[in-house]
């Protein structure tokens, strides 16, 4: 019976570094959260309402409305503090089981303002998207 025992707790160590090693081999949360902010200040805005999970279901006029608004924000933002100049990764808080992720950007403008994003992520098909 001890042996049974030992054998069933070997068996979940195995099997618990398996699934570790597996989220380690995947796309990390900060590089996709990056790409995302890439993506809607290079205006493809198409790829960003992609990795949004809440468009997945949504019709054709809603992401066309969705594009605007973005066009709109990326404009905004250009106006009051210029394009784009970095992003970079302050801290990631990925939960236990590596399927949803908090990470935290900080995006520095070309006026050198900065701003620190909170960008919520769910692994999904084989990928990260946005909450």
């Amino acid at each position: 019976m001890r042996k049974i025992g030992l054998f069933i707790l070997a068996l979940l160590f195995v099997t618990a570094s398996c699934h570790r090693s597996k989220v380690a081999e995947r796309e990390q949360p900060d590089a996709a959260a990056i790409h995302y902010v890439q993506c809607m200040a290079d205006e493809k805005y198409d790829e960003f309402i992609s990795g949004m999970i809440s468009c997945d279901s949504a019709s054709a006029a809603y992401k066309k409305n969705m594009t605007i608004l973005f066009k709109q924000m990326v404009a905004a933002k250009k106006e009051e503090q210029g394009g784009l100049k970095s992003v970079s990764c302050v801290r990631t808080e990925l939960t236990e089981n590596g399927k949803y992720a908090n990470t935290f950007l900080k995006v520095t403008y070309s006026n050198d303002s900065s701003e620190i994003m909170l960008l919520p992520l769910i692994w999904q098909d084989e990928k990260w998207r946005m909450r």
